[in-house]
Formats: structure tokens, sequence, C-alpha cells
């Protein structure tokens, strides 16, 4: 059997997370209503996400031996992603994100400062690690060694879901190994030209076969399949941060799959662990644990696979 359900290696990072009154205007200074740092990313999250839900969760990545890397490592740990497949680089450290918040709309700005120092490269992968986990979980950030690691994923038997959230140089290697293609709006754009999810779903499903989506925020996610195609609207609540918001549905999602529920209670479940969520400050303090998420659908009168 797998020694782990979901092994994902991309972009992790830590985040500086700020709410406030309003946006300013240059050369001006504000105090901040509430402040918090996390670790954050693509991947680092939604593993996170998985591991709350239940899962047994491992990351694969480059870390270093400064402060922001033990930070990296201390979330991981707390949250027990597992990190044997970590590769040590001295002097690297990862991504650092400065987000500001606007509380009026939880709506978020991304600044972000890192190199391309994080790349992970095809031989610092571990095999073991990506062969002993169910699913492999990517972002678009690694291609060269995605491609690599989703090959030796299939030689397992094992299934590949990448979060495709931006058209980067080589992804159009990694798109046909995946199994499961979640898109954003913005990567829609930039790929088919037109941002419209549904349309964008449709036309990722009829170029590679498999389960496709597109995330549009607050206006839901289109999911096209091989045998169905539909609407799963967001679940209302009271919003006080966006960040990490499709991060979190990627690793419910990713979960769902996993247990091998029907695809319509995969994304309704998905999309009420994202809402849970939002309503708190950073891309993980709110992510539920498997039993809160299931009271929240109950509460809503919702009915699935997740009371099995």
């Amino acid at each position: 059997m797998p020694r782990f359900d979901v092994v994902g290696f991309g972009i992790v990072t830590i985040d500086h997370i700020g709410v406030l009154d309003h946006y300013p205007a240059e050369d001006t200074k504000q105090r901040l209503r509430m402040y918090v740092q996390q670790g954050g990313g693509t991947v680092g999250t939604p593993l996170v996400a998985c591991a709350r839900l239940g899962l047994n969760a491992a990351y694969i990545g480059r870390i270093g031996d400064g402060p922001s890397s033990r930070a990296v490592l201390d979330d991981f740990r707390r949250e027990r992603v597992d990190t044997t497949g970590v590769v040590s680089v001295e002097g690297y450290e990862p991504p650092v994100g400065l987000i500001l918040v606007n509380p009026a709309t939880g709506s978020r700005t991304i600044c972000w400062y890192g190199s391309d120092s994080d790349i992970l490269q095809p031989e610092e992968l571990n095999r073991d690690v990506v062969e002993s986990s169910s699913m492999l979980y990517l972002d678009a950030r690694e291609p060269l060694a995605s491609v690599v690691a989703a090959g030796w994923a299939h030689a397992a038997g094992r299934k590949v879901f990448i979060d495709a959230d931006n058209v980067t140089e080589g992804i159009a290697d990694v798109l046909p190994l995946c199994d499961t293609i979640i898109a954003s709006q913005n990567f829609a754009l930039k790929y088919f030209g037109n941002s419209d999810p549904e349309r964008a779903a449709r036309k990722l499903h009829k170029r590679f076969g498999v389960v496709c989506g597109v995330t549009a925020g607050s206006a839901g996610s289109f999911l096209a399949t091989p045998g169905e195609s539909f609407w799963q609207p967001a679940f209302e609540v009271d919003v006080v941060d966006t960040t990490g918001a499709g991060d979190v549905y990627h690793g419910a999602f990713a979960m769902g799959l996993l247990r091998g529920w029907p695809l319509r209670d995969i994304a309704c479940f998905a999309s009420a662990v994202a809402a849970m969520k939002c309503r708190e400050l950073g891309g993980r303090s709110g992510i539920p644990r498997f039993a809160e998420a299931c009271a929240f659908l109950k509460e809503r009168g919702m009915h699935g696979a997740w009371e099995n």
C-alpha cells in the first residue's frame, strides 16, 4: 500500500498578511488593523488542507537553513506534512509574500519576492516518495521535474493532479500527463484568450480528455468531465480574507478524488472548505478539519459522500 495519500512539490512561501483600513496613497503611512505571518504557496497550502482533512501528505522541495526555511518546516511538522523528500540547499530561502487585505471585501493584493533558485531539478526528486503516494500534486512552477515525476507516478499506477494557476514555460509538456486539471480564470485567459470558466473547462476537457475545472472565486467553479459538465456555486460566508481560497479548494478536491467520491460531491465539498477558510485571516488559519466541514454542510442542508 502507498505510504502517503498525496505528495506534492512546487511553490511554498512564507506570507506576511496585513489588513488595511483602506488602500494607502503613494508616499503615505498607515497602521495595519491586523497582521499575521504563516506559510502559503500553491502547493504548500493544498498539502496542509489535505492533512487537516485527514490525509497523509508529504512535500518534496528545496529548503535552506535560514529563518524562513525553518518556518516552512515548522509549519509542515505542526500540520503533520511529511518532509522526507526535502532537499537542503545552503543559502536558499523560500519566496516571501506580502499580502494586503481590503477589509470591506476580503479581497487581497499579493506582492512576492523570490528567485529561480527554488526550482527543483529532476535529479533532486525522491523517486521513492513519489511512488509511495497515491497521488502526485503539482503546480505549474517546475515543469522539467514535473514531467519526470508524473512519469514515475503513472508507471507506479498513481494519479497526477495539477493546479494550473498560470501559463508558464513548459506547462504544455505537463498538462497531457495529468489525470485532473483544475485551472484558474487567469490561466484560462492566457491559455485560451478567454476567461469564461465554462468555455475554458470544456476546452480543457476536449483537449486532454480528463476531469477539468476552472475556478472563478466568489462566482464558483465549472467542471467538465467525460460524463458530465456542471457549475458549482460558491458558499456565502462572512469573508475576512480570500488569500489561499483557491489553494484550499484544490486540496479538498484532491481529498475527494482520493476518497473516490462522485464528482459533484467533490466540487461541493471543496467549495465549502474554501469558503470556510475565507472566514479567517491568512491562507491556512481558517482551513477546517473534516468534521467541521461536514457540520458546515449539514447546517446548510447539503448531503453527499462526506456523510459516509
